[in-house]
């Protein structure tokens, strides 16, 4: 065969084996072989957006798009190295105190069991609760046993805008801004938000929100003999509530050294005596 081995032949004409032709064929396709071949050996690389991973709704509650959860452990551990590599998914769990600046905001609403999309870091909308009290506050972190951010003084999520009124609503916040909690132990106010008294057979359960004196929230919800607190109370007893304080910031979250809760003296009657 003459001429150019590698043009298109017509209807009805007479195909002639070419040895040039035949062996850039084969070429081809050993090529095209070779490339599959290499590619199979390689984990794939995908694109992924660093600021979303996948969380798992491990808590007993539907919660919506925009609310959050926090980050407990890995779903998906380096055990599986391939999944490991393709994709982060995380346990979320319903927000406690000690997970204050690990949580993520989901993108979509989650039943329990269910994994879904969620933002780590970056700028998004998310559901807060403001109130008179932190409606001045620069900063958010999650709060015990909700699904909505609250306002504090030193967090990882920095308010950019919020809607401006008094309770839930419509907020954007920029997530891993970090701001820099205050140096060594600092005086606080206490103001008491819930709980009981205690009496002769079942302890004090108040619970408060703590600010600086510059008026600034540093905590809600606050349990003064929690797990972020150095204080103790009596196992039984009427207490008094506490109104001072003092704490300091183990990283970002908020210790209680000292408050003035203690329990309530009265006088007895002189009993006798010489």
């Amino acid at each position: 065969m003459t001429g150019n081995a590698f043009r298109h032949v017509y209807r009805g004409e007479k195909v002639h084996n070419d040895a040039k032709l035949q062996n850039a064929v084969v070429d081809l396709v050993n090529s095209e072989l070779m490339k599959k071949q290499n590619q199979s050996s390689q984990v794939a690389q995908p694109v992924v957006n660093p600021s979303i991973i996948y969380v798992r709704n491990d808590s007993s509650a539907d919660v919506g798009a925009f609310y959050v959860l926090a980050l407990g452990d890995l779903i998906i551990t380096p055990q599986n190295e391939s999944a490991f590599k393709q994709h982060i998914v995380m346990a979320g769990i319903e927000p406690v105190a000690g997970y204050e600046g690990r949580f993520a905001v989901l993108l979509e609403p989650l039943a329990p069991g269910k994994i879904g999309k969620a933002i780590v870091d970056g700028i998004c909308q998310v559901r807060v609760y403001i109130d008179a009290e932190t409606e001045t506050s620069e900063f958010a972190d999650i709060s015990d046993g909700e699904f909505v951010l609250r306002p504090v003084a030193d967090g990882t999520a920095r308010l950019i805008w919020a809607q401006d009124i008094i309770g839930e609503q419509w907020a954007i916040v920029r997530l891993g801004q970090v701001s820099a909690p205050a140096a060594g132990a600092f005086p606080v106010t206490l103001q008491v938000t819930g709980g009981v008294n205690g009496t002769d057979s079942t302890p004090a359960t108040y619970r408060y929100t703590i600010k600086d004196l510059a008026g600034n929230t540093v905590a809600t919800n606050f349990d003064a003999a929690g797990g972020s607190s150095y204080f103790r109370r009596p196992s039984v007893g009427w207490m008094e509530v506490a109104t001072a304080g003092i704490g300091y910031y183990n990283g970002f979250v908020f210790m209680l050294l000292w408050c003035n809760e203690y329990p309530e003296q009265s006088n007895c009657d002189y009993l006798g005596g010489p």
